[in-house]
């Protein structure tokens, strides 16, 4: 079974402010950060062993600036049984979806801009994109990387975040969505 997991850091428990996202905050607190969401994406990539998951590719799409952007993941401490990309855009990489996938995670995931409780949420990057519509669903990026892999039939058949982007991952993609709740927003927080 081919997996393919898409990964975000504003999601990852233990991430909760702006300087952890990036290079241009403490460099520190982005390190700590960077083991924290390399962490969460091994557990994905277990998860998915243990579920059948014999070709695991990692498509890090985390925006950080610099030499991180899309390239936030240490790739020295992640499992060996995964294969990862790094990318030049946002949602470039497409091959492993056209060679058809059986299945897509989405790790670390955040809630779109100005959703209540969402822990540094915000839609595509910064305060240039607030709203995005596909049709007359509003989406943030679990809703962009959900049409992108339903471009090639490739069901998402788990969201991890905040309980805000559970609740969005559901509301887009059903009910029967896996989702698991790894930190708990108590106020509006946006990643600036």
């Amino acid at each position: 079974m081919k997996v393919f997991i898409v990964s975000d850091i504003e999601g990852c428990a233990g991430v909760i402010k702006g300087a952890q996202t990036g290079p241009e905050g403490e460099m520190t607190l982005f390190q700590e950060a960077r083991k924290l969401y390399t962490e969460e994406i091994n557990a994905a990539v277990r998860g998915a062993k243990a579920g059948g998951g014999t070709e695991i590719v990692v498509m890090d799409c985390h925006g950080a600036g610099g030499g991180y952007t899309f390239n936030s993941l240490i790739a020295e401490d992640l499992d060996p049984d995964c294969e990862f990309v790094v990318q030049d855009e946002w949602t470039e990489y497409t091959e492993f979806l056209e060679q058809g996938v059986d299945a897509a995670l989405f790790v670390g995931m955040h809630a779109r801009a100005g959703t209540t409780e969402g822990v540094l949420n915000h839609t595509v990057s910064g305060r240039d994109y607030q709203n995005l519509w596909f049709n007359d669903t509003l989406v943030g990026e679990t809703g962009i990387n959900a049409a992108l892999c339903g471009t090639w039939g490739c069901p998402v058949l788990l969201v991890t975040g905040d309980q805000a982007a559970c609740q969005e991952g559901k509301e887009l993609l059903g009910d029967g969505l896996t989702t698991v709740q790894v930190k708990r927003g108590t106020g509006v927080t946006i990643r600036t």
